[in-house]
């Protein structure tokens, strides 16, 4: 199975907050996950929040960012090339999205030779073969 994270759920293989069982159920299922390019700047942002808010401690900040620094080369990353941000802004338009939310649905993340780099996770790997309880 392909699995593909938008920022949101890619967070939730990271942080305990609704939804993250589900997301990491179904990457335990994946034999390829993907993302966007950016969500990786997205994660770390909301992780940055999440600890200026006092959600994270420093420890567990530095630990999720360590985290997702050992996944992301195993992620398949979907890179913004100038026809996506070009549709993205078309879609924002329509539908009425916000930010970067039009860049995420993967049925508009097609691949353009040379755009994608081929980092597969296969199944059983990384932090999807077996979280830890105290993850957070």
């Amino acid at each position: 199975m392909r699995l593909y994270l938008d920022t949101s759920a890619l967070v939730k293989l990271y942080v305990n907050e609704e939804g993250a069982g589900v997301v990491r159920g179904a990457s335990h299922q994946a034999d390829v996950i993907a993302t966007s390019a950016l969500a990786y700047v997205e994660a770390r942002s909301a992780f940055s929040r999440r600890r200026h808010e006092g959600a994270l401690s420093v420890g567990e900040y530095r630990r999720v960012i360590h985290d997702l620094d050992e996944d992301w080369p195993r992620y398949l990353t979907i890179q913004v090339v100038e026809s996506l941000i070009h549709e993205a802004a078309r879609l924002a338009d329509v539908y009425r999205l916000r930010d970067y939310v039009a860049i995420h649905p993967p049925r508009r993340l097609r691949p353009v030779a040379g755009s994608v780099s081929p980092s597969f996770l296969p199944r059983g790997t990384g932090p999807f073969s077996a979280l830890p309880a105290g993850r957070v």
